[in-house]
Order: structure tokens, then C-alpha cells, then sequence
């Protein structure tokens, strides 16, 4: 089944999994319009997915599972909105503490574990109090080496590590020597995972992503500091940016976990690709300023390296974008851009009917009022026709 029995294993009450919860989530800056606790909840519901999927297979014990699904609950918590990048060249407090290395990440991990068992942490939340000492230093380190690995500059490097792991072992050894190495994976994958996500939910993550990086990018000018790769509202491209990460950051990293796990090739790598081809098909809405950044507008997301785009025109995507894409002709694109949109204004679809329903009820009221008054006044057809008129 899905369950997981860590309750029971692990020796705490749902009681204490609830506090923990909770104060992790409280711990989330709701004003970010991105990195909150709402996608907090969604990187956890997607590892929780990709386990289900056939990811748990590879733990070699119940304590991995256990502590991949508690670094996808913190893995970002804290997050002040702006990304390593900002930190490092504002040298912010959090740059100078970790050294400019993985700066966030590192942030996240102490605060987690100060949160859970430091000096004025409440014991309340401690859900790892049931633990013997070396479960306890067995899982901080799980936690600990997970979230630093959701760190986007190690990206491409975690893709040729995984790809070169299935290339020169099989599945039987890959489960037994590197279990640890596809869980830190497959928690990467989890975080970038908006693309793998049907209409209208990967709409509505870019939106919430790039609102996030265009107020950087708005406190970078301010402090008068270099602007960040996608962070520059009069300059960034939506279609490009998505164009840019899906094509060369999610799709190709999914694809290779697909190798690993069927069901990803048979129900997440076809939404991605549908996604890329929505993306593909939107008009142009290149701003007229032309970006100058050193990465050419390729929609990677903050701190990524450019090494692997192999595109003549820097990875930007606007030659493709005319391209067909895998056999996909512009009129079926042009046909999922529609239903996309479609599913997207459903909701306010439906708030515009509940109103019209509201309305027509109320003139239909006010009719038979009048209708009323005409059956009680009677008689002199002219007189009841004149009362009528100065009614209306």
C-alpha cells in the first residue's frame, strides 16, 4: 500500500507530527509569492508521488524514506524571497555566514534542525525525540546532504551523475551502493517539478515564479546591484524563460529518472512535453528592450550554469520556438495552447455564471412585482396602463 507506518517505527504520536508540521509551515514566508509553504506542501505531495511511483524501491530502509520526505518539508523553509545570487552580491548576513556556499540551502538545513532540537527548540515538535542517538545523526545527515542538493548550480551535475549511475550499473546495484544518491535526485526533481504539472497548475507556478524573481530583480536595481538571470521585468520573456527551463533543465533531468521508474516516461514526461509545446506555440512577447544578460534569455532559473545548452542562439529558444518539436505540427500545439487556456478561466467562468444567475433571479423578482401590482390595481385598462408606466 501508500502508507508508510513511521508513527509506529519511529516512535512519535500524530500529535507530535502535527506540531511539527505546523510550526514548519509557520516558518514559510507567506508573502513570498513563490518559495511559501504552499510549495513547500507541493514538493512534499510530488516526492510522496514519485516514491509511489516506484522511487521507494530504491531506499535500502524505511529511515531513508522517512528523512527524504522530512527534507522535502523543510527544504526551503526560511526563504527571504531572494535567491543565492541576491545574497552573495548584496554580501547579506546569510552570505557572510555560509561563506557564499549554497548559501539558502545551508540556511534551511540549520534552521530546521534549530527549529527541532536546538537550544530553545519546544519539544512539542521534536519528531525525532523516539529516535536512539545514532538513528537521530543518521537522519540529520540523509536531511542535511538532501536539501543541499536542491541547490540549481549542482543541476547538470546531478543529471550526468545519474545518467553515467545507469549506464554502468544495473538496478539490483544502483538500489544496493546508491540509494541515497536517486532519493537526492528524485527530491530535485520534486522541487523543479512546476512543468510536470497539467494546466492549469504549471501556469499559475510560473506566474508565482516570476513574480518572485521581478521583485528581486526590482530590490536589485534599487541597491544598485547586478541583476540576476530573469529577474529584470522589462527585459524577461515569459514564453522564452519556460521555453528555456523546460527544454533544457526539466525535461531532459525527468527523462532520465524516467529510465529508472517506467511510470514517469508513461504519465509525467507527457505533460511536460505538452506543456513545452504550449509554450512553444504563444505569440512572441520578446519586451522590445533586448535582454543583455550573459545567459541569452535561456529561462534557466536562478544559479543555474550555462554549460549545456547546445543551442547556436544561446540556449534562448526562439529558434525552436518555430520549430515543430518532436512531431508535434503548429495547429495541434496550437490546439493544447487552447485547452490550456480553456482550463485556466474555468474558475472565473464560473464566477461570472454564479453572478448572471444572481442577476436574472433579481429581474425576474421585480417583473413579477409589477405584474402584481397591475393584477391588484384592475379595472380602467388606461388607468392600469398609466399606474404601470409611472411604476417603471
Amino acid at each position: 500500500g501508500g502508507g508508510y507506518g513511521f508513527p509506529t517505527e519511529f516512535n512519535f504520536n500524530e500529535e507530535t507530527l502535527c506540531n511539527f508540521l505546523r510550526a514548519m509551515e509557520s516558518e514559510y514566508n507567506r508573502e513570498n509569492p513563490y518559495h511559501n509553504n504552499i510549495h513547500a506542501a507541493d514538493v512534499l505531495q510530488t516526492m510522496h508521488s514519485l516514491l509511489q511511483m516506484g522511487g521507494k524501491e530504491f531506499a535500502q530502509a524505511d529511515i531513508q524514506t522517512f528523512s527524504i520526505l522530512l527534507a522535502a518539508v523543510v527544504h526551503d523553509v526560511g526563504h527571504p524571497g531572494y535567491n543565492n545570487a541576491y545574497q552573495v552580491n548584496a554580501k547579506s548576513a546569510l552570505a557572510l555566514t555560509y561563506n557564499d556556499i549554497s548559501v539558502l540551502e545551508n540556511m534551511h538545513a540549520s534552521k530546521a534542525f534549530s527549529l527541532i532540537m536546538g537550544e530553545n527548540s519546544d519539544r512539542k515538535i521534536n519528531i525525532l525525540s523516539g529516535l536512539r542517538r545514532a538513528q537521530i545523526a543518521a537522519v540529520r545527515k540523509i536531511i542535511v546532504d538532501a536539501i543541499l542538493h536542491t541547490d540549481m548550480t549542482k543541476h547538470f551535475t546531478l543529471v550526468d551523475q545519474m545518467k553515467g549511475l545507469l549506464v554502468s550499473s544495473d538496478m539490483d546495484e544502483i538500489k544496493r551502493d546508491h540509494s541515497l544518491e536517486v532519493l537526492n535526485y528524485m527530491l530535485h526533481l520534486a522541487d523543479v517539478s512546476n512543468p510536470a504539472k497539467p494546466a492549469p497548475l504549471f501556469l499559475e507556478w510560473t506566474d508565482r515564479c516570476l513574480k518572485e524573481f521581478f521583485l528581486q530583480g526590482d530590490m536589485e536595481k534599487h541597491n544598485r546591484l547586478p541583476l540576476s538571470p530573469l529577474c529584470d521585468r522589462e527585459k524577461t520573456s515569459r514564453k522564452q524563460s519556460q521555453i528555456g527551463f523546460v527544454a533544457y533543465v526539466v525535461e531532459p533531468a525527468y527523462e532520465v529518472m524516467a529510465k529508472a521508474l517506467p511510470r514517469l516516461e508513461e504519465t509525467v514526461v507527457p505533460i511536460i512535453r505538452d506543456n513545452l509545446a504550449y509554450w512553444k506555440c504563444l505569440p512572441d512577447d520578446t519586451p522590445k528592450q533586448k535582454s543583455t544578460s550573459s545567459n541569452g534569455g535561456s529561462g534557466l532559473p536562478d544559479d543555474t550554469p550555462m554549460q549545456k545548452s547546445s543551442s547556436s542562439n544561446g540556449g534562448s529558444g526562439s529558434g525552436s520556438a518555430s520549430a515543430s518539436g518532436k512531431g508535434e505540427t503548429k495547429k495541434v500545439a496550437a490546439a493544447k495552447a487552447s485547452k490550456v487556456e480553456e482550463k485556466k478561466e474555468e474558475a472565473e467562468a464560473e464566477a461570472k455564471a454564479t453572478k448572471t444567475t444572481t442577476t436574472t433571479t433579481h429581474n425576474e423578482t421585480t417583473k413579477k412585482k409589477k405584474e402584481q401590482k397591475k393584477q391588484i390595481r384592475g379595472g380602467g385598462g388606461g388607468t392600469v396602463k398609466k399606474e404601470a408606466d409611472d411604476d417603471d
